[in-house]
């Protein structure tokens, strides 16, 4: 009867020992799984705030082509009253 519950014993370890390694590799996989979810939000995040920086630059870029045109405009208005005097 010992090397009966010696071997009960010993496959009621190994199963003991792989749960717990299910267990430690199912953790690890959802620190991973959160870990990278996280890193998708930031990047998520940062196209989102580059988005919005592309947005002001273009209409940064549209007013001062506008205040660009005003500005030769009016020097070809002067010009012009210049050339009359």
């Amino acid at each position: 009867m010992g090397v009966v519950k010696w071997i009960h014993n010993t496959i009621e370890e190994f199963f003991e020992l792989e749960c717990n390694l299910y267990n430690e590799s199912q953790e690890e996989y959802d620190k991973m799984v959160r870990k990278l979810e996280e890193e998708v939000r930031n990047h998520i995040r940062i196209e989102q705030q580059l988005k919005l920086c592309i947005e002001t630059l273009q209409e940064k870029i549209e007013l001062l082509i506008k205040e660009n045109e005003k500005l030769n405009f009016l020097q070809e208005v002067v010009v012009i009253k210049y050339n009359r005097s």
